[in-house]
């Protein structure tokens, strides 16, 4: 639906080249462009099977490599996630890289295509944890964010004024291991703020880093609402200095709405354009995605 109220529909088909793709223009645009009302999905059968193996790696670096020769092997894992080395002595108890992934589908594949991860892994020098930690990572996978009395693995310091936020980040398999050094030494000049990451989203050309950014020890709202933006400011300049994204699915929202120029480059002006065509009178989300407020 439009800001004019006009309603629009495309096609459901799988593939179209009948010019640009206007699901691409509104979808991720936080409410800017118009209202979605409704969505075709894809329905999907239940595996027959599905399958976890754990690795612990050396270095990051190691499982990072990994990662990038399964996905170039073209192999298909319906999880594939690693954890840089604080996150895997902090969550798994494993010194250098923890890895868990999975394939599921008909045996047949599975069987194959696990065999040929296998031998990836072991080449960059996995140590094979067997099935038991993904699985066990499977069926907890949610617990981390369920009320706890105290120890959870996101408690981020009671009764103190706390800080945290996830800024995940995408680009190349060389951005993955360059940003997640980069970012940590840029957030860590805060005072009070502690850094880990997993990266759990991968392509053929590169994945997501996902960090747990956390800073507690503030004295008041004020200097923790300082140190949360300085913490943004670092972690953005760090992300755009090396080529990235500065989300890969959690969206702008209004924390990173400054920074969408920045983003955009020289393309940012015509985001503009398309929005004053599409929502002259600027009623839709106005202020959102850096575009102007009202």
């Amino acid at each position: 639906v439009l800001p004019s109220g006009k309603v629009i529909r495309t096609r459901a088909v799988p593939q179209s080249a009948a010019g640009p793709n206007l699901n691409h223009l509104f979808i991720g645009s936080e409410g800017t462009l118009g209202v979605i009302t409704e969505a075709t999905l894809g329905i999907h059968h239940m595996p027959e099977v599905r399958r976890f193996r754990s690795f612990a790696f050396e270095s990051l670096h190691s499982a990072i490599e990994a990662c990038r020769k399964i996905m170039r092997r073209g192999l298909h894992p319906a999880t594939l996630r690693i954890s840089d080395e604080t996150e895997s002595r902090d969550f798994y108890k494993v010194d250098g890289s923890f890895m868990t992934i999975s394939f599921e589908g008909f045996a047949e594949m599975v069987d194959l295509e696990e065999r040929e991860m296998m031998g990836i892994a072991s080449g960059e020098g996995g140590k094979d944890l067997g099935p038991e930690p993904g699985d066990r990572w499977w069926k907890r996978r949610f617990a981390s964010v369920y009320p706890k009395v105290e120890g959870g693995p996101l408690d981020m310091g009671r009764n103190k004024f706390t800080a945290g936020n996830v800024i995940d980040s995408a680009g190349s398999f060389t951005y993955l291991e360059a940003i997640n050094t980069e970012m940590r030494e840029a957030v860590t000049e805060v005072p009070g703020t502690t850094f880990k990451a997993h990266f759990s989203h991968w392509y053929k050309t590169g994945g997501m880093m996902y960090p747990y950014v956390v800073n507690t020890g503030a004295e008041s709202d004020e200097e923790m609402v300082d140190r949360y933006y300085r913490i943004h400011r670092a972690a953005v300049s760090a992300i755009h200095r090396l080529g990235g994204t500065m989300t890969h699915h959690h969206g702008v929202g209004l924390t990173l709405r400054g920074f969408t120029r920045s983003e955009y480059g020289e393309g940012f002006e015509l985001l503009q354009s398309i929005k004053k065509t599409i929502d002259p009178n600027n009623i839709m989300n106005p202020g959102k995605l850096g575009f102007e407020g009202r």
